[in-house]
């Protein structure tokens, strides 16, 4: 693998790896993708290893992009008020999560806190990429 300094976040190494079309195709939002298309998303996207407990983001950070997680698992959780947090949703194999902040005008921030709940790969696509090829290619 090859190390690619893309993100500016240190806690965690960043690798471009080969994606297999059959991998993206169980992910719902690429499913009906034609090939040229989920060739140019298989290009963009790269691969995040974390180890169990790992935050992967906060929902105090400015969205970046959308996250699927390929291996492992990941709790998103929220903070009430009183600071208690709230357990949203577990995503596993194919899910994706903080595909909110997607096809929006302003700076959004992300949803929730996403924790690894099992150590797991997470591929990461770059939200201004993916909306343009989603825009190139409807």
């Amino acid at each position: 693998m090859q190390r690619v300094d893309y993100l500016e976040d240190l806690h965690f190494a960043v690798y471009k790896e080969v994606k297999s079309s059959e991998l993206l195709r169980k992910i719902v939002i690429f499913k009906n993708l034609s090939e040229k298309s989920l060739r140019v998303i298989e290009n963009q996207i790269q691969t995040l290893e974390f180890k169990k407990g790992e935050q992967v983001i906060s929902e105090e950070q400015v969205a970046k992009g959308v996250y699927f997680v390929h291996s492992g698992a990941v709790k998103l959780s929220k903070q009430d008020e009183t600071g208690n947090e709230i357990i949203v949703c577990v995503k596993q194999n194919g899910d994706v999560f903080a595909e909110a902040c997607l096809f929006t005008q302003k700076t959004e921030r992300y949803p929730a806190t996403a924790t690894m709940l099992q150590d797991g790969k997470l591929l990461f696509l770059e939200k201004q990429e993916l909306e343009q090829e989603l825009y190139k290619y409807p």
